[in-house]
C-alpha cells in the first residue's frame, strides 16, 4: 500500500466533495436568523428559534436532519433514509423508569415512558440532546460537559419505538438541591401538557429521596411562567386535599413534604395567592385561606384541559448512589424554619426580630383565618 494517496485520486475526492456540497441547501451569506434555520426530526419539520453551537459544516444548512433516536444530525434527507436503515436503536439509552398509559383526549391513548440516560455513561447522545435543546431554548450554555448531569427523557411509544417529546437534566451533585438544571418540550409538543407533566415528575423524584427540591436559578422568562402557574397549582391542590379531609391546621413543612417544594419557593407562593397575612393586633403571620381562590382553582380544573397523570407507584427508580455534595436534611430543615418565618422583604421589616414560630403558622381556617393560642 502507498504511504501517501496519489494526488490524481486526491483531487477526485475533493471535486466529488465539493460536488456534493454543492447540492446541500445552505442559507445565504447575508441571513441573520437562528442557524440551522429549521430541523426535521423524524417525520416532524420544526422551525428552530435560536442558533445551536452545531459544528460549522452543519449549522448553514437550510435544514438539519436528526435521527429521533440516537440523535446524530446529518444533512440530508437522503443520509438519514440510510443512516434509518441501519441504526439499531429505536429508543433512548439508559434505564426505563417510568412508564404508563394515558388518555391525552378519548381517541388518541398514548404509552408514555421515562428514561433516566447518564450523561457519563452516555455523552454523545446527551451532548446532542443539549445541542437540540439550545434550538429552543435562549439562555441554555451547556452543551458538552455532560458527565456531572443526569438526563429524564420523556417519550411516546407507537410501534416503530420510543419518539421524544421532551426531557429535563438534574446534577448528580447539588450543594443547592436543585432538581431541574434544564428542561425542555419540543415545539409539536407544547401546549399538551408534557411541560408541567416534567415538572411533577421531578418533584416525584425529590419526594422519593426524601429530599425538597428547586429548579435552577435564575429562571428564564418561560421558566418563571411555567414554574409560579405549576408552584400555585400544587399549594392549592394540596389546600383542598385538606380541606376534603377536614384538617383544621398545617405548615409550610407540610406542605413541602407533600410536594416536594422547596421551603421559600412555597412561602413566596403563599405570599402571591394571598394565603398569608399578618394579624395587626398580634403583628403575627399567619394562614388565611381566601376561598374564592380555592373555588377558582376548583373551577378552572373542571373547565381547562385534563392534566397528564403521575402516579408515584409506577416509578421503578433509586436514587442516584454516587457521592452526595448536597444538603443535608438538617439543613434542608434550617431553610424550611427560615422560610416559616420569613417570606419577603416587607415580612423582615414588619418583623425585624425574625421571631415567628412555626406555631403561628399552621393553622388552616376552613373560611378564614385562625391562630393557634401559645402555650
Amino acid at each position: 500500500m502507498p504511504d501517501k494517496i496519489p494526488k490524481n485520486l486526491e483531487n477526485l475526492f475533493r471535486k466529488a466533495r465539493e460536488r456534493a456540497l454543492e447540492k446541500i441547501p445552505t442559507v445565504e451569506e447575508d441571513y441573520d436568523g437562528p442557524l440551522p434555520p429549521r430541523i426535521q426530526l423524524g417525520d416532524k419539520k420544526i422551525i428552530t428559534w435560536y442558533t445551536s453551537p452545531f459544528p460549522e459544516e452543519y449549522i448553514r444548512c437550510l435544514c438539519l436532519y436528526i435521527c429521533e433516536f440516537c440523535l446524530q444530525y446529518m444533512k440530508t434527507v437522503k443520509v438519514l433514509k440510510s443512516h434509518y436503515v441501519k441504526c439499531p436503536w429505536h429508543r433512548p439509552p439508559g434505564t426505563e423508569i417510568y412508564h404508563d398509559t394515558v388518555d391525552i383526549t378519548p381517541t388518541d391513548r398514548q404509552e408514555l415512558i421515562v428514561y433516566e440516560t447518564d450523561g457519563n455513561d452516555w455523552k454523545e447522545y446527551c451532548q446532542n440532546l443539549c445541542l437540540l435543546a439550545k434550538l429552543y431554548l435562549d439562555h441554555k450554555t451547556l452543551y458538552y460537559d455532560v458527565e456531572p448531569f443526569l438526563f429524564y427523557v420523556l417519550t411516546r411509544r407507537d410501534k416503530f419505538g420510543d419518539h421524544l417529546i421532551g426531557y429535563f437534566s438534574k446534577e448528580k451533585n447539588s450543594p443547592q438541591r436543585y432538581n431541574v438544571s434544564c428542561i425542555m418540550v419540543l415545539p409539536p409538543y407544547q401546549g399538551g401538557g408534557y411541560g408541567r407533566y416534567l415538572i411533577d415528575f421531578s418533584y416525584l423524584l425529590s419526594r422519593t429521596e426524601g429530599q425538597h427540591g428547586t429548579p435552577e436559578k435564575p429562571l428564564s422568562e418561560l421558566g418563571q411562567l411555567s414554574y409560579h402557574a405549576y408552584w400555585k397549582s400544587a399549594i392549592l391542590d394540596f389546600f383542598l386535599d385538606q380541606r376534603q379531609k377536614s384538617a383544621t391546621k398545617t405548615s409550610i413543612k407540610a406542605i413541602c413534604d407533600t410536594t416536594g417544594m422547596w421551603p421559600q419557593d412555597v412561602a413566596d407562593t403563599l405570599q402571591q395567592l394571598g394565603f398569608i397575612v399578618k394579624n395587626e393586633e398580634t403583628k403575627a403571620w399567619e394562614f388565611a385561606l381566601l376561598q374564592d381562590k380555592l373555588s377558582e382553582h376548583v373551577d378552572k380544573k373542571s373547565t381547562t384541559k385534563k392534566r397528564l397523570p403521575l402516579f408515584p407507584d409506577k416509578l421503578r427508580w433509586d436514587p442516584w448512589k454516587g457521592e452526595m455534595m448536597g444538603v443535608t436534611a438538617t439543613e434542608s430543615e434550617r431553610s424550611g424554619s427560615r422560610a416559616e418565618q420569613l417570606t419577603g422583604d416587607e415580612r423582615r421589616n414588619a418583623n425585624p426580630s425574625g421571631d415567628t414560630s412555626e406555631s403561628e403558622l399552621d393553622q388552616v381556617g376552613g373560611g378564614g383565618r385562625k391562630r393557634k393560642k401559645r402555650g
